[in-house]
């Protein structure tokens, strides 16, 4: 395979649910319940900026999220369709109103055994701040930071950072661009 999938997953990961408050860049946001709300409805869509052609490899990924018990909480899974039409679950997310906390926080897992936790916040009114620790299976952390700008209702641009510690510089990961299709 010529894609890193860890690093599309992040993306998307980063992109999924770090989205719920772009909302709030232009429309105002009120409340947290506003912010996570905002990727509920319609599937959201993006292509792969590192798609070789190769059968295997992913030309596009797409995610869902719906609301769970209330308003203060979403459920999303990400999926990625392959080259060749097949079509497989990536990751889940859990993002939802922390009462202990002022923001959002954000739980994930992958379809390779990956765990993530971390937190949803809107910076300085401009866009959304996502940060996220993630452990893989065997053990390794990293550490991860998304940056959603919301473009239009239906339209967000994401930059995606890693390190490896908490002490190191972030690295520019990637960017991608979600649709919603209603």
């Amino acid at each position: 395979m010529h894609i890193n999938y860890r690093t599309c997953l992040l993306l998307i990961l980063a992109i999924l649910f770090k989205s719920p408050g772009i909302m709030g860049f232009q429309a105002g946001l009120s409340s947290e319940k506003e912010m996570i709300n905002f990727m509920v409805g319609g599937t959201w869509v993006s292509e792969n900026p590192n798609n070789t052609g190769e059968p295997e490899d992913y030309s596009s990924f797409f995610m869902k999220f719906e609301n769970w018990h209330d308003q203060n909480s979403i459920l999303g899974s990400i999926y990625g369709i392959k080259n060749n039409s097949d079509t497989t679950g990536l990751m889940e997310v859990w993002n939802f109103v922390d009462p202990t906390m002022d923001g959002i926080r954000l739980i994930q897992r992958t379809a390779w055994s990956e765990f993530s936790e971390g937190t949803i916040n809107l910076y300085q009114g401009k866009h959304l701040d996502i940060r996220f620790k993630s452990t893989t299976a065997d053990g390794q952390v990293y550490y991860t930071k998304d940056i959603h700008y919301k473009e239009s209702q239906d339209k967000l641009r994401a930059e995606t950072f890693h390190r490896r510690s908490e002490n190191e510089e972030w690295q520019k990961a990637g960017e991608s661009v979600w649709i919603r299709k209603r």
